[in-house]
């Protein structure tokens, strides 16, 4: 690497004998580790592979990638995209990968998407980023694409930096080994040490991580192992076109034995492979095979014991060469003189593809696992039914060094090592989450957070921006327990929740909250799964970020709503967190109490209507209506003059009506021999001024109603802009009451197991801060009535000793009668508790019961609604429940308030049939 973006890889091109290599590779090589072996002056690489297509894939990749580098400023963008997708297609060969990986391909692609701007061709760029980092993340490349994030950077994109972000997700969430065998797929195998003797009283298990680079067809069926002896008694696998094929050939006893695993094996996707076997009786034998930890397969056949030495052990190819060479790659490979349990081979399949130790020590390994699985894995049984262990870590030159702890080495003839023909390698590379930890932890993702404090142009870039960055997060705390301990031990959730609440709130997305949901419900199922760590950090999750009303409050009615919503229906059931201790219901109540007490755009749909009510509306007679219309009230549109020889402000209009307003002004009256006052700036032109001839004294002023007229043009654009102002406060109420709904769902779900009496006087307490606020909720009274209901024996008690009936008596106050109807009715349930336990005597006595009720209700009307008469009705009759006009909340958390056009409806008739019969009316109030 020669220093800027615009240079090839390696200036020179390769020589004439470094080219005759590439096609010749000699028999002796030396291993290619991290680092690039150049062995002839000016050559770029060296291939240290036998196999020429896949010496040809490589070279083509470095020669197109040196081409794309150096003169990609120069190409059209058209040719930009040829030449990008080129290269990604050879990218998806892991030969190309690794010798682009060698020759630090990775920044250069960085300082390309930084230069470039079609956004097509940084998408390439990203995606071969995702493809070198999940291969091999270095900690100098890891620095490189977080500099290159920050806002300070002058290449600095925020569309750009999603990608990065996103590729990053990607990366830290693809598993596989930092050291594994590569198999070239032609003449690459390994041979394992002879064996003196094979375990047959226990039975066998052989284990591996595996990573197939070419599917299996009917011409190619490679073979995974075999281990024989030279009597043609041997175990075998091969890959097939529908999964694993098992052998167990006797030539001796004439027996032959086939199982087939079905399973639809993925290309470059890493799972764990075990075989086992074991001795039954009556001479059968038991062969199983589990993938990814679980049981695929399982058959008897007749077990001969075997007691000749297996000379002939192989990985990747059978002992005959009559199957072609495996094309994969592997982890450690296990061999354990006893045929494992299931939960042992899940447990194992637990651990990960990079794991290679040897059971001995519970801190060796990073994975969440439960304290049964830890049992099972260190109890120390594995580790002394381990045959032998061949680490790719542990190599030197074409040796595999076995790795098992026993020092007795009786189970093979001579040496115990391992030998790698020339079409295999062991290879090393750097896992995004090692890197990770070893730039400094969890915490270099925090500082991008604050760059998103201020506004800029590109919203839609920045909200995916913050939604991958999460994610990002989240991926690298799930990674490994030690980022876990990390947030725990920093208070990691507290500080993010803090940097949130500084973030615009236009960037917080939905998008956002679903990983953030996302990342709550992984931590519930890694706490179900018996980590230690996750009930803590879900806990921490919730206090600091899910719920923090000052958080939410500012966002998006969309976003609130999916939050509120999810949790509900996602996390409420949950018993790993205990929301009484970390949460409590006080505080969830006290975040209706601050933060949704009033409706947004409730002081504007309040103006709307007033303003309606300005205007001049053609209102239809009202039937059965007997009061005169034409009371004097003072009118809202300014004094108008009126009076003899002085200014006497005075304004009338018309009684308000159940339609429309209808302003009306009074003339001005002069009398005989005074001069008119001149007419004040306020004074609407509708006035006028007449006088009265023959008279000093003052007579009888007539009241001459008058209409303010306006054209067409002046009503249309107001009533317009007021009908979109009424539409969008309808819209911002609806969403409003969601919200309150989904949380008072939440509330109901977390008390259904039993609610306690710390929990029924925080309800209580609620329930009057909001009377005394002038805000009672609908919402609310349903849900205490849903209480009431469901657990009456743990409410009750409570509600009657701290004077609950206070509480409902001061709701008759409120002018809204849907909040009266309702606290009616929750009166009549707690009248009837008691009456049932006897203390109905004792309640109507000390709160002047009816008497009280009747005063509350003639402070609003002097008629009863339908609905107030249903309420009073049930509390006469003691029946509380039958035909409810309000339901209760539903069991999936919705308590939005009632049918309030049912109950306007029933209001409306109500006051209709009263007026029509005046007799009627006064008989029955």
């Amino acid at each position: 690497k020669t220093g800027t973006f615009t240079q090839p890889f390696v200036g020179s091109p390769p020589s004439a004998t470094a080219a005759s290599r590439l096609r010749n590779p000699p028999t002796q090589l030396p291993v290619w580790r991290c680092g690039v072996e150049e062995k002839e002056q000016g050559a770029f690489f060296f291939w240290p592979h036998p196999p020429c297509t896949m010496v040809d894939v490589a070279a083509k990749a470095v020669e197109k990638a040196n081409e794309f580098v150096q003169h990609a400023l120069r190409f059209s963008v058209e040719e930009q995209n040829e030449r990008a997708e080129e290269l990604l297609q050879l990218c998806q060969d892991t030969g190309a990968l690794i010798a682009l990986s060698k020759l630090g391909a990775l920044e250069k692609c960085l300082a390309l998407l930084l230069a470039l701007d079609d956004r097509q061709v940084c998408e390439k760029l990203a995606k071969m980023i995702e493809l070198l980092g999940s291969h091999s993340l270095s900690v100098r490349d890891l620095r490189s694409v977080v500099a290159s994030l920050k806002s300070d950077n002058p290449l600095y994109d925020v569309y750009v930096s999603s990608l990065l972000l996103s590729s990053l997700r990607k990366i830290a969430s693809s598993k596989g080994p930092s050291a594994f065998f590569r198999f070239s797929g032609v003449a690459a195998s390994m041979t394992l040490p002879p064996l003196k003797r094979w375990p047959f009283n226990r039975g066998f298990t052989f284990s591996a991580w595996l990573r197939l680079e070419r599917l299996a067809t009917e011409d190619y069926q490679p073979c995974l192992f075999s281990f024989g002896t030279t009597q043609n008694q041997h175990y075998s696998a091969h890959f097939t076109r529908h999964g694993l094929e098992l052998r167990y050939t006797d030539t001796v006893n004439s027996e032959h034995f086939c199982m087939d695993a079905l399973y639809e094996f993925k290309p470059q996707t890493w799972f764990m492979l075990s075989v086992s076997c074991k001795y039954q009786r009556m001479k059968k034998g038991d062969m199983r095979c589990f993938i990814n930890g679980r049981l695929n397969a399982q058959g008897t056949f007749r077990y001969h014991i075997i007691s000749e030495p297996f000379l002939k052990c192989h990985v990747g190819r059978d002992a005959g060469h009559a199957s072609p060479s495996l094309h994969a790659q592997t982890g450690a490979l296990y061999l354990f003189s006893d045929a494992l349990p299931p939960s042992t081979v899940h447990a194992i399949y637990r651990l990960g593809p990079d794991y290679r130790n040897n059971f001995m020590y519970e801190s060796e390994s990073t994975a969440m696992l439960s304290p049964q699985e830890r049992k099972e894995l260190y109890s120390g049984t594995l580790l002394n039914s381990i045959m032998f262990n061949f680490n790719p870590r542990a190599c030197e030159g074409v040796l595999a060094l076995e790795s098992s702890p026993s020092h007795d080495q009786s189970n093979f003839i001579n040496s115990p090592h391992a030998t790698m023909s020339a079409g295999a390698e062991h290879l090393l590379c750097f896992r995004m989450l090692d890197s990770v930890r070893s730039a400094g932890g969890v915490q270099i993702l925090f500082p991008l957070f604050g760059q998103l404090r201020t506004q800029t142009r590109d919203v839609l870039d920045t909200q995916r921006f913050l939604a991958s960055l999460v994610e990002l997060l989240s991926a690298v705390v799930l990674g490994a327990a030690v980022f876990q301990q990390q947030m725990v031990q920093m208070n990691g959730f507290l500080l993010l929740g803090y940097l949130l609440n500084q973030v615009n709130a236009d960037f917080i997305c939905s998008e956002t909250v679903d990983v953030l949901l996302d990342f709550a419900c992984a931590l519930l199922d890694a706490a179900n799964s018996g980590n230690s760590n996750s009930p803590r950090l879900l806990a921490e999750l919730l206090d600091h970020v899910l719920l923090r009303p000052t958080l939410w409050a500012k966002t998006s009615p969309e976003v609130q709503i999916k939050l509120y919503s999810r949790l509900t229906a996602d996390l409420a059931h949950t018993t790993v967190v205990n929301f009484r201790e970390c949460i409590g219901i006080r505080r969830l109540l006290d975040m209706l109490r601050d933060s949704y007490a009033v409706p947004p755009g409730a002081a504007e749909l309040e103006a709307t209507r007033a303003d309606s009510a300005r205007t001049p509306t053609a209102s239809p007679p009202v039937p059965g209506r007997t009061r005169a219309n034409t009371t004097l009230t003072s009118s809202h549109t300014g004094d108008h003059s009126l009076g003899s020889g002085g200014d006497l402000a005075r304004s009338v209009s018309l009684d308000r009506l159940p339609h429309a307003r209808v302003d009306i002004h009074v003339e001005s009256v002069r009398l005989e021999g005074s001069e008119e006052p001149p007419a004040s700036p306020g004074t609407p032109t509708s006035v006028r001024s007449v006088s009265s001839r023959g008279s000093n004294t003052s007579r009888h002023l007539g009241v001459t109603p008058a209409i303010n007229r306006a054209s067409s043009e002046d009503i249309l654009a107001p009533t317009a802009t007021r009908a979109a102002v009424h539409r969008n406060c309808l819209q911002a109420a609806s969403e409003f009451s969601q919200i309150r709904s989904f949380i008072l769902g939440f509330v109901l779900r977390c008390i259904q197991s039993g609610l306690l009496a710390q929990e029924v006087d925080d309800i209580l307490h609620h329930l009057a801060d909001e009377n005394e606020a002038g805000q009672p909720h609908t919402d609310m009274l349903q849900f205490v009535n849903t209480l009431m209901q469901q657990q009456p024996d743990r409410f009750f008690p409570r509600f009657h000793a701290q004077n609950g009936m206070a509480v409902l008596l001061n709701l008759l106050r409120s002018p809204v009668e849907e909040v009266r109807v309702l606290a009616l009715r929750l009166i009549a349930a707690h009248l009837q508790w008691a009456v049932d336990n006897g203390q109905r005597t004792e309640l109507v006595e000390r709160f002047a019961l009816f008497s009280c009720i009747s005063k509350r209700l003639l402070l609003h009307t002097d008629w009863l609604s339908v609905p107030t008469y249903r309420a009073l009705y049930a509390m006469v009759v003691g029946d509380n429940t039958s035909n409810p006009l309000y339901s209760g909340p539903a069991e999936n958390g919705n308590t939005g308030s009632g049918n309030n056009s049912n109950t306007n409806n029933n209001s409306s008739s109500s006051r209709n049939s009263s007026n029509h019969n005046n007799n009627n009316n006064s008989s029955s109030s």
